[in-house]
């Protein structure tokens, strides 16, 4: 009774404060206090306005996902290799995919706030209109998870109510605030498509400046939180990713079971450690579990390490023409090819629909399950196949034109020194000249072997792409490709994936080509 009566009050508090004119239209409230990093020239992706004038800072997280697809998402590896933590954080398969869109040909994405929730940001949406402090900038402690899934219900309230047109939308349908899943924590905290394949699975984001940069932690912090936003940030932009508070996700703790999520549902599950753990724990697949209710006295667990950082999203099927794209979708995958006669699931499912026996027809539906589970597997690794053989073909492409630009870079050097030993007449200048000749050629030398193996390995790449790969198929990783790497900011690799890819497609028609046209074929652009 006392807890319903306590969230009346907070609700009854809320809306006499966003009744007055200062709730919504008061002093704006300095960058310090809601995107520090904004003051040093980088400003948040995305700024929500909060009652009081506050504000909160939220950075987009691009997922590279088929956006004409809506079945089509991130497919990724997360986790840790420390087989002593294995039950809470060993590797595992997780799926992710944006809940907006930049429509067809783009990304999805999502959005994350910046920083951890603030004193000050938490007290303007219970109605508390303070100006804000150095004390309100430290994060929000001592949340249960109840309170934090009300806060954010309570914000997205307002949201909608005061600011519905700066939301982000899908098909109309604006956004809402919640607790991060923990795909979402995590692949956010490993730095998304910003960092490449082998960073984005390394235990930590990289940090060259060493982990005290960006933590608080116990050794750095003297046992205390700290304001947000004053250590460094992770190649998202995002701050305190590890350490300072330990973030609750949304939904409920599972063990890993070897590679997979285990059966039973638990407690509480908080992200990326805090200001009293140690430097070994600030790692992006660190999780522990704790109880959703004490053991003490039953009330919800408030540890006053917990604090939350919240995302921004939306529902699936937002609209009518959305759902039936979606059914349209799963129908495709689920029967296999419309006409395709000799694909086995549509084969299997007609077996199914006419099959009378339920007992066979149990087993008719297993098999079914099995086919489609090894042709997911199959097609994953298919898309492997296709990526690698892209990026490898675009290292190939930068190995060779660098290897040939050096060569005749150098062979233009040989012919000017041979032209000047032959005018030269001090004996002592020659005998140089003559050196930095052998030297040259010495380097040409090596170099033609590095060329020739590179441009050998090229054309093999070239002839296994045309003769195992689905040419449609390699021009969508490519287009994936495209998404991915510009997202990075990588467009020298990208210019060279789409280089590889042109050059796949000229030697398709032409699969007899001669060293020399091969070598044109790689450093012409």
């Amino acid at each position: 009774m006392f807890r319903r009566a306590l969230s009346a009050i907070h609700a009854l508090v809320l809306l006499l404060a966003l009744s007055g004119p200062s709730a919504v239209h008061g002093q704006g409230w300095p960058l310090e206090f809601h995107d520090p990093a904004a003051e040093e020239g980088e400003p948040a992706d995305l700024s929500l306005p909060m009652p009081c004038g506050g504000a909160m800072a939220f950075q987009k997280v691009v997922v590279p996902a088929d956006t004409t697809h809506p079945l089509s998402d991130r497919q990724m590896r997360l986790g840790a290799s420390d087989p002593e933590s294995g039950h809470l954080d060993y590797f595992v398969n997780a799926y992710l995919r944006g809940a907006f869109s930049d429509g067809a040909g783009g990304n999805t994405h999502y959005f994350i706030s910046r920083y951890e929730l603030t004193n000050d940001q938490h007290a303007a949406v219970l109605g508390d209109c303070e100006p804000p402090s150095l004390r309100g900038r430290f994060p929000k402690l001592g949340l249960s998870w109840f309170e934090a899934v009300e806060f954010t219900r309570l914000y997205s309230e307002w949201l909608r109510a005061e600011a519905g047109g700066q939301l982000p939308a899908e098909d109309g349908f604006p956004a809402f605030v919640r607790l991060p899943t923990e795909t979402e924590w995590e692949y956010a905290a490993r730095g998304g498509i910003r960092v490449d394949e082998q960073a984005f699975g390394a235990r930590q984001f990289p940090m060259p400046e060493g982990v005290d940069h960006y933590a608080w932690y116990y050794a750095n912090s003297r046992g205390q939180p700290r304001p947000v936003g004053t250590r460094g940030a992770n190649p998202l932009g995002l701050h305190d990713v590890y350490g300072n508070a330990e973030e609750l996700i949304l939904e409920p703790f599972r063990m890993n079971a070897l590679g997979r999520p285990h059966g039973q549902a638990g407690g509480l599950v908080a992200r990326g450690g805090s200001y009293r753990s140690t430097a070994d724990e600030m790692y992006s697949a660190r999780r522990s579990e704790w109880p959703l209710f004490r053991v003490t006295d039953g009330q919800p667990s408030a540890e006053d390490t917990f604090g939350v950082r919240l995302v921004l999203s939306t529902h699936v099927s937002v609209s009518d023409r959305r759902l039936a794209e979606i059914s349209d979708n799963w129908i495709e995958l689920f029967e296999g090819p419309a006409g395709q006669v000799d694909d086995p699931i549509s084969e299997v499912t007609l077996a199914i629909e006419e099959e009378t026996n339920a007992r066979r027809k149990a087993r008719l539906i297993a098999l079914r399950e099995l086919i489609r589970e090894d042709r997911q597997k199959r097609e994953e690794a298919e898309r492997r196949i296709l990526r690698s053989t892209l990026l490898n073909g675009a290292i190939l492409i930068r190995l060779i034109r660098d290897s040939d630009r050096s060569i005749e870079r150098i062979g233009r050097d040989v012919v000017r020194m041979s032209l000047q030993i032959d005018r030269e007449g001090d004996v002592e200048e020659r005998r140089k000249l003559l050196e930095r000749l052998e030297r040259a050629r010495a380097a040409i030398e090596r170099l033609r072997p590095v060329r020739e193996d590179a441009l050998q390995t090229f054309g093999q790449t070239l002839e296994s792409a045309a003769s195992s790969l689905d040419p449609d198929r390699l021009f969508d990783m490519r287009d994936m490709l495209r998404l991915e790497l510009g997202g990075r900011g990588q467009d020298v690799l990208l210019a060279l994936v789409n280089d590889f890819h042109d050059d796949f497609v000229t030697f398709s028609g032409a699969r007899d080509m001669s060293p020399a046209e091969l070598l044109e074929l790689a450093v012409e652009p």
